[in-house]
């Protein structure tokens, strides 16, 4: 039987969260690449074929919408002075 454990972050979620923090808007491709993959492995620690599979529809829907706003600016929401 599986033990729960309670408000314990893993330390794999503190590293992509500090990775993300120093080197996300650096634009590299392979480190964007290495944090997506980082990311998944965290994400889908514990995970049932279920639940991953409403991860990834998640986030696919995330990218496409993100896909979307990148081609057609006009359909992103207004800014609201946050930078």
């Amino acid at each position: 039987m599986r033990k729960t454990q309670r408000h314990r972050r893993t330390p794999g979620i503190e590293w992509v969260r500090w990775w993300c923090i120093m080197n996300l808007s650096s634009g590299d491709s392979r480190e964007l690449l290495a944090l997506a993959i980082a990311l998944s492995l965290c994400l889908a620690r514990d995970q049932g074929q279920a639940e991953l599979g409403r991860l990834a529809a998640f986030f696919t829907v995330v990218g496409d919408t993100l896909a979307l706003f990148a081609l057609q600016p006009d359909l992103r929401p207004p800014d609201q002075g946050v930078k």
